[in-house]
């Protein structure tokens, strides 16, 4: 009997932890339990560890494998959040505390992920594609648009949005923008079998249908974007008006049909998102730079801790004395308000400070919903934690591969990787609407589009 190599051990665990990334239900704060992704990527990395003790040969070949750039990129990210980390503790006298390392640890997973998925694809185009098919499998909860008491026997509706196994409807709407993307794409190039054709609709219909169920702005929009995007590119080869229309005509009919499959709690839920008076107040305050009405959780946060380091933000905390009364009763949005607030902190300290942006403490707003604290966007996260060199450095690696996938459409016009670039450009704007550094699928979507 022959056991397979710890290479070929390896690129299947690791196709097991990105299946394994569907469930992600209880919270390692409370269980101390890691969850099955995280358990296998750490038998992932113990045997890649094994055969770089086994055979030191395999430490230039792990290491050349990582494209150059992205080598500095990620050693510079990771060398900005821990220098502002140590700013933060030594010079403005922040403590450590248990968030915070949490924090930091699931951006090391998210990292390690990303380097992972690079060294065990190198040279395996056909691995890589395995693992991005991995990801689709939330196509799976499209079951309950046909039979919406699933979802509630499972749990899979904790209130009137659609959370899936992650409790969390703007993490289960970015996960889903995977499989509706792909099946757009695969929806536009299928000409051969109409039968297929019919199903590829059918299945970039109910993902939809599941986003809706969401309600999750950001993923709409990002959905919207990625969906545009795999459009555009489609019709411009060998362009003609014939394209234009019919492909178009099947992108308003997976819309139209993915709006009608919406359950009808779905669709209260999704009108009452996008009903809400308070977007065009917080535009205003937002041009305005007006960041007195900020919601200021982080500040609460930070005032309770009693923290008194000069030239912090905890200075601004003291400098709202009413932040007590304005955080108690926030408006229903506040992300153009929070936004400029982390900004502004952000801009104090170019150094950043670690991940510190989501601190212990108790508030609700008026209407008894926890308001939790946090840029909201990742891409202000990363300023906030490692600062201007920080940010620089994650640009860098987000563009590097966005460069790569345009490469590749041109070079293979293929369902898969414009449904690949398509999925890149709408997690790369999704996470605008959330502090994103521990969202897996990113990492893994950018690690795949430097070998798909």
């Amino acid at each position: 009997m022959t056991f397979p190599s710890l290479e070929k051990l390896n690129k299947a665990l690791l196709l097991g932890a990105l299946v394994a990334l569907i469930y992600r239900v209880s919270n390692f704060c409370n269980t101390f339990l890691p969850k099955p992704f995280e358990l296998v990527l750490a038998l992932v990395a113990l045997i890649t560890l094994f055969e770089i003790i086994k055979n030191r040969n395999r430490i230039s070949e792990f290491w050349f494998s990582v494209p150059k750039t992205v080598r500095i990129a990620s050693i510079l990210l990771v060398g900005s959040v821990l220098f502002g980390w140590v700013f933060a503790i030594f010079i403005l006298g922040i403590p450590v505390s248990p968030n915070s390392i949490l924090e930091f640890g699931t951006f090391g997973i998210s990292l390690l992920s990303f380097i992972l998925i690079i060294i065990h694809t190198h040279n395996d185009t056909a691995q890589a594609r395995r693992y991005f098919y991995a990801l689709i499998l939330p196509v799976c909860y499209g079951i309950v648009i046909i039979f919406p008491a699933i979802a509630y026997y499972f749990g899979l509706v904790p209130f009137d949005n659609f959370a899936g196994w992650t409790l969390n409807v703007n993490t289960v709407a970015k996960t889903l923008l995977l499989p509706a993307i792909f099946f757009v794409a695969k929806s536009l190039f299928e000409n051969q079998n109409q039968w297929r054709k019919f199903t590829y609709i059918s299945l970039s219909a109910i993902t939809i249908a599941l986003i809706f169920w969401t309600a999750s702005r950001g993923g709409i929009l990002s959905l919207s974007i990625g969906v545009f995007v795999a459009w555009i590119i489609f019709i411009a080869r060998d362009f003609n008006w014939r394209k234009i229309f019919s492909s178009a005509g099947i992108i308003f009919c997976i819309f139209f049909f993915g709006f009608i499959l919406t359950p009808r709690v779905g669709m209260k839920a999704l009108l009452g998102r996008f009903s809400t008076h308070s977007v065009p107040e917080a535009v205003y305050s937002f041009f305005r730079g007006d960041l007195s009405s900020v919601a200021g959780a982080s500040s609460l946060a930070i005032k309770n801790k009693n923290f008194a380091v000069p030239g912090s933000v905890c200075d601004i905390a003291k400098s709202l004395p009413d932040v007590y009364s304005r955080a108690a009763h926030p408006e229903p949005e506040t992300r153009l308000k929070i936004w400029p607030f982390y900004l502004r902190h952000s801009f104090s300290t170019p150094s950043g400070i670690g991940p510190n942006t989501h601190l212990q403490f108790d508030l609700t707003d008026k209407n008894g919903n926890y308001v939790v604290t946090g840029p909201h966007n990742t891409y202000i996260q990363v300023l906030f934690w490692g600062g201007f060199s920080g940010i620089t450095a994650f640009l860098i690696i987000i563009f590097l591969a966005l460069k790569r996938m345009r490469e590749r459409v041109r070079t293979e016009f293929t369902s898969i990787t414009i449904a690949l670039f398509s999925v890149l450009i709408a997690l790369s704007v999704s996470i605008m609407f959330d502090d994103s550094l521990s969202f897996y699928w990113f990492f893994i979507i950018l690690g795949l589009s430097f070998r798909i």
